[in-house]
């Protein structure tokens, strides 16, 4: 027998519904995180995003008519946190942006960073920032396929889209990127050019 960490996200789950609780466990470890900082991204909420992670892996722990195989485990489980945030969204009536400096601010504390590895990471957190200020559906989108290494019709699949939808949306949240993040370099270098 294949030992768990070994077994595909499919077989772990066929485990978990033999009951092997192991197997859940497994998963867990496996998409938790990813599907937590996924859904951060949608509610701006670090802790209420490990909330909506936990009640996917529930959903997807009972109910088990619905994971028919047609997509991979992982984008059926992306696809239930994905509903489950946009439930939780309309509950609350707001449009929430992502901000990444409370998981950061989770992350352990490392020694001093040579200067390449502070411009990375500022680079890093000038993306974030531009990826706030872009519509719901974009982020999503670019998310998926660049941050959790989906598939444009895996992507679909979690957002309820075509293949050639998704394809739009990250086209156009990529021009709306370059737009946000030519604009903040050309405020930095007027800032830097006419001080005040």
């Amino acid at each position: 027998m294949t030992s768990l960490p070994n077994m595909t996200d499919e077989q772990l789950y066929r485990a978990y519904l033999k009951g092997d609780e192991r197997a859940l466990r497994t998963l867990v470890e496996r998409h938790g995180e990813n599907l937590t900082l996924f859904l951060t991204g949608m509610v701006n909420d670090y802790g209420e995003a490990r909330n909506l992670m936990h009640e996917s892996f529930a959903v997807a722990a009972t109910t088990t008519r619905l994971f028919l195989g047609h997509s991979s485990f992982k984008t059926w489980l992306f696809g239930i946190g994905r509903n489950l945030a946009l439930q939780e969204l309309r509950r609350a009536k707001k449009v929430y942006l992502t901000d990444f400096s409370e998981i950061e601010g989770s992350l352990p504390n490392r020694e001093p960073l040579p200067q390449a590895v502070l411009e990375k990471e500022e680079r890093a957190q000038q993306l974030h920032d531009a990826l706030q200020r872009i519509p719901l559906d974009y982020r999503q989108a670019l998310t998926l396929v660049y941050f959790q290494d989906m598939s444009y019709t895996e992507a679909g699949r979690v957002m309820g889209k075509s293949q050639k939808q998704v394809s739009n949306l990250v086209y156009r949240g990529k021009l709306k990127l370059r737009d946000i993040l030519e604009a903040d370099l050309d405020a930095a270098n007027g800032t830097k050019d006419n001080p005040a």
